[in-house]
């Protein structure tokens, strides 16, 4: 089996809010105020007033990323978009 990727999320970040620490450590929440999806398969935009990185960073420093944004495609349809991950 081939894995070929459907596209490049490129994410402009807007503001961040630090909403505070609980025993799992440091949540903020980072505004996307924009973007593009590029690829083979798939182009189009990031609605900016429909995203957000939602990410909490433990005591250790790294981070957990849960990434939600609209993307519109070329074609005008809208795209529920999203991901996890981490960074150090």
């Amino acid at each position: 089996m081939e894995l070929i990727p459907l596209c490049t999320l490129d994410a402009t970040i807007g503001g961040m809010h630090l909403i505070g620490t609980d025993p799992a450590g440091a949540r903020t929440i980072a505004e996307v105020s924009g973007g593009s999806v590029t690829g083979e398969r798939l182009n189009g935009t990031v609605k900016g007033n429909a995203a957000a990185d939602w990410m909490r960073t433990s005591k250790h420093g790294i981070a957990s990323l849960d990434l939600q944004v609209v993307g519109e495609p070329d074609d005008g349809a809208l795209i529920y978009i999203t991901y996890e991950g981490r960074a150090d």
